[in-house]
């Protein structure tokens, strides 16, 4: 099975970002499969610094996930959070 692994690393290290996917066309606001924030809270510790800050901006599709959407085109839409 596979899984998929996107970093996001906006410019601004203060920024955060709000993720939409899309499988088989482009997302909108109003439609996509899935949403995520970046950076995010991890729910483990992690001591290495630069790791830590890796994570936080890793969007991860785990296997079960892209099974089930399957094989195909996914597309990523990424805006700034306003604040």
């Amino acid at each position: 099975m596979s899984s998929v692994h996107i970093v996001v690393t906006p410019e601004d290290s203060e920024t955060k970002l709000e993720c939409y996917l899309g499988i088989g066309r482009q997302p909108t606001l109003q439609s996509y499969e899935s949403n995520f924030t970046i950076p995010h809270q991890l729910s483990y510790e992690v001591s290495d610094t630069q790791l830590k800050k890796e994570l936080e901006h890793t969007i991860f599709l785990p296997p079960e996930f892209v099974q089930e959407m399957g094989i195909g085109a996914y597309y990523l839409g990424v805006r700034p959070v306003c604040k």
